[in-house]
């Protein structure tokens, strides 16, 4: 750098570290665009699937709640069978 012989008092450590600056924060807003995308398609993909278990549990009573229900009931008990078996 001292073969540039510039005239005035020139600080190169300074210039890398603004310019890294610069470099990471124009890296950064790619970046943000791409999470908002994902986060928006991650909450229409939510709203989707809720609509569909909502309306599947309207058809059918809310069938696998209960079974799910059924099996925590048991393994409170301490009654494991068909849902664990052990070894």
């Amino acid at each position: 750098y001292l073969s540039l012989e510039i005239p005035w008092d020139h600080d190169f450590l300074q210039d890398q570290k603004v310019g890294g600056g610069i470099a990471w924060g124009f890296g950064q807003f790619p970046l943000a665009i791409v999470f908002a995308k994902l986060a928006i398609d991650w909450l229409r993909e939510d709203r989707s699937e809720s609509k569909f278990y909502d309306a599947k549990a309207d058809v059918d009573g809310d069938a696998d709640m209960e079974e799910y229900n059924r099996m925590l009931a048991e393994l409170n008990k301490g009654g494991n069978q068909g849902y664990f078996r052990q070894q």
